[in-house]
């Protein structure tokens, strides 16, 4: 039974959706919960105690910011011709991508540089655990690290986006750059110099913001009339 069928919002499909144990002891039942709550516990007795001392905590001055990106394209163009794979040296990366959120540069879509992660758990809710793995290309990688499974990259040789929500979906999108004629070159087809759009850029770091990247990826893939390429090796 699926969330879109008729009563088909059952507590065990929900849990399973959100990839959840369907009991609050399998939920709990884990040893990353019970040391933090070791940990949260001890936290306490020292605070009643004095031991910790009380603070003021400030807010951020301003919000968090995509990585500054250089006004000419062709900056970008210099800056990934020295980038080789890291797994071996002589070869080099046919698609090099940068992360937006910590400039990281990586080789993407490439078998030479994947990395094995675990799976998501099934949702059946009995343990909880899972010890099955698959291996992901090292943009899926990063964004699980980076950015919780949310990832905002450039493909720089392509002149294109690619928003991740890792590791099965993602979106293509033009990058935030504009020729003269205020068109985006998507896969630098017709050469001409391109420019940083501010606006767009800014438009990104909003959605990127506001968590609107998982929405904005099952739109495009909605929407999309293209073949879907295999998102986990990316």
């Amino acid at each position: 039974m699926q969330l879109t069928v008729v009563d088909g919002d059952t507590w065990e499909v929900m849990c399973g959706y959100l990839e959840l144990p369907t009991t609050f002891k399998a939920l709990m039942d884990t040893p990353a919960v019970r040391q933090k709550a070791k940990e949260w516990a001890a936290m306490s007795n020292d605070w009643f105690k004095g031991k910790i001392p009380a603070h003021i905590v400030t807010e951020p001055s301003e919000p968090p910011r995509l990585i500054p990106l250089p006004d000419d394209f062709s900056e970008l163009m210099n800056v990934v011709s020295e980038f080789s794979c890291p797994n071996s040296e002589k070869e080099d990366s046919k698609y090099p991508t940068m992360c937006l959120v910590c400039s990281q540069i990586l080789c993407s879509q490439s078998y030479c540089c994947q990395i094995e992660i675990r799976k998501p758990r099934s949702g059946s809710g009995r343990s909880g655990r899972d010890s099955s793995t698959e291996h992901v290309g090292a943009a899926v990688g990063h964004a699980l690290r980076c950015g919780a499974g949310a990832g905002v990259f450039l493909r720089v040789r392509d002149c294109e986006l690619m928003l991740l929500a890792a590791p099965a979906r993602g979106a293509m999108l033009p990058a935030p750059y504009l020729d003269s004629y205020g068109e985006t070159d998507q896969g630098l087809r017709r050469g001409n110099p391109l420019h940083l759009c501010p606006e767009r850029y800014e438009k990104l770091r909003m959605l990127w913001l506001s968590h609107g990247l998982h929405e904005h990826i099952a739109r495009a893939v909605d929407t999309s009339m293209l073949v879907t390429p295999p998102w986990p090796n990316m």
